[in-house]
């Protein structure tokens, strides 16, 4: 960092004491104990400021990013489900969509897009079978079940 002359003249008269290496470290201690105030150049010093604000700014912002990609990872399933979820949610028609509630679907009338899986007795809503039934919804044209699965995905999973 910069001195100003005030700095550079203590700074020769603890090298010529300690020796350069030792110098420079009872410089620097003083400097942040703050008994030696005014040897370094405060434009220098706003700058290392305003570089380490910097700093701190872009590694909250890459965490932030990190979450963002982590949660989109998660959603983003491509619509594949494992073996047991297509067997727990069924065919449109088929045995088990008859045994689940009415409750469990965007459109309980048909029982279509199933929301909601069996967990430790419980219907509660599932995020991959939000998101398949928004993506379904969309690909046949019905957006108001779409917007209908976002809106509860985002207030459920929030």
């Amino acid at each position: 960092m910069p001195l100003t002359e005030k700095g550079e003249k203590i700074r020769s008269a603890l090298e010529k004491e300690y020796g350069k290496k030792k110098g420079e470290e009872v410089l620097y201690a003083g400097k942040n104990k703050g008994t030696f105030t005014g040897i370094d150049s405060d434009k220098m010093r706003q700058a290392e400021d305003a570089i380490h604000a910097l700093d701190v700014a872009c590694d909250e912002m890459a965490k932030r990013c990190d979450a963002a990609e982590t949660e989109r990872g998660k959603e983003n399933a491509r619509g594949k489900f494992g073996k047991e979820l297509k067997e727990e949610i069924g065919r449109v028609g088929g045995p088990k969509r008859e045994d689940d509630p009415e409750s469990a679907f965007l459109v309980p009338s048909e029982k279509k897009y199933p929301v909601k899986t069996k967990e430790d007795g419980e219907w509660k809503y599932n995020r991959k079978l939000l998101l398949a039934a928004a993506r379904e919804a969309r690909m046949h044209g019905k957006e108001n079940i779409a917007k209908k699965a976002d809106e509860i995905r985002e207030r459920e999973f929030k």
